[in-house]
């Protein structure tokens, strides 16, 4: 004979907990697999309020020191090639104080004189083609016109102003000047300018001029380009400095994100096997109960 429907209910209300033991167990295991899938303990909000705040404030600073560092590494280049053009002009110079010196000597006759004053000529118009130096079409010492050359066949400045500083900010609140300026490289001084000292070398040497004045000029040309770079060397350490400290703040932004919200992969992939476990056992004691109501209903 049948047992009351009231012993069936009785049975289907024990059997209760462990129904409700095994969705919880279901949830934590959903849970701990988006974790393992993500790598994230907290992937929303409900996750952990929070955590989940802090989190998206550590990860948008990591994006503007990302934008600062691309910053620092675009004005490196811009520096470098300024340096590399520096030394290039002071090479020049050097070059053309040496011949200079040669031409002193009583012992050369005119013919070489002239010979000389023909290799200042050329390393003159190698000196105008440096102080045209471009960076991925962009001319290094246009100040900030960078769009046309910023010194004629002459050497002289093709119009518009050269002067222009180009500035960046390569950190928070830190701006630096990357350039340097035309009118800085070209400009000696008292009214002299580097290829004005080129030429009068060259003049000097053919012998309309003072040869000894002139050589005296592209000494200081030389000793110009090689304190400009000097300076360039200095703004090149200072974004190495910047470059450093954004780093290390990125990477401690980084690992305080990381430590909000990244999952312990260990210890999910332990969850994981536990949280199985007990499941199993749960659905294990679910079926045996059910089988005991039935057997219990059926007498």
């Amino acid at each position: 004979m049948m047992r009351p429907l009231s012993l069936s209910l009785e049975r289907s209300l024990a059997a209760s907990t462990p129904d409700r033991a095994v969705y919880r167990l279901r949830s934590t295991l959903a849970g701990l697999q988006e974790q393992a899938a993500t790598g994230l303990r907290v992937n929303r909000p409900s996750d952990d309020p929070l955590a989940f705040e802090q989190a998206r404030h550590w990860e948008a600073l990591g994006v503007r020191l990302d934008q600062h560092l691309r910053a620092v590494g675009a004005a490196r280049v811009w520096v470098d090639h300024t340096a590399v053009a520096l030394d290039g002009l002071a090479e020049l110079a050097t070059t053309a104080y040496e011949e200079g010196l040669q031409g002193l000597n009583d012992t050369l006759s005119d013919e070489d004189r002239a010979a000389l004053a023909d290799h200042i000529d050329a390393l003159t118009e190698e000196m105008i083609d440096r102080l045209n130096t471009q960076v991925s079409g962009e001319y290094i010492f246009g100040g900030n016109r960078t769009d046309q050359p910023p010194f004629a066949d002459d050497g002289t400045a093709t119009g518009g102003d050269v002067s222009g500083a180009r500035v960046r900010r390569i950190g928070p609140g830190v701006d630096l000047q990357i350039n340097m300026p035309g009118d800085r490289v070209q400009d000696l001084g008292g009214g002299q300018t580097a290829i004005g000292a080129m030429r009068a070398l060259a003049d000097a040497l053919r012998g309309t001029g003072d040869l000894e004045a002139a050589v005296a000029e592209v000494t200081a040309a030389r000793d110009h380009f090689i304190a400009l770079g000097s300076e360039v060397g200095e703004v090149g350490s200072r974004l190495s400095a910047a470059e450093l400290q954004l780093n290390d703040t990125k990477l401690q932004a980084e690992r305080r994100r990381s430590e909000l919200e990244d999952a312990d992969l260990f210890d999910v992939a332990s969850g994981l096997q536990r949280t199985q476990g007990q499941l199993e056992a749960a659905l294990q004691t679910i079926a045996t109960l059910r089988q005991r109501s039935l057997l219990d209903y059926l007498r």
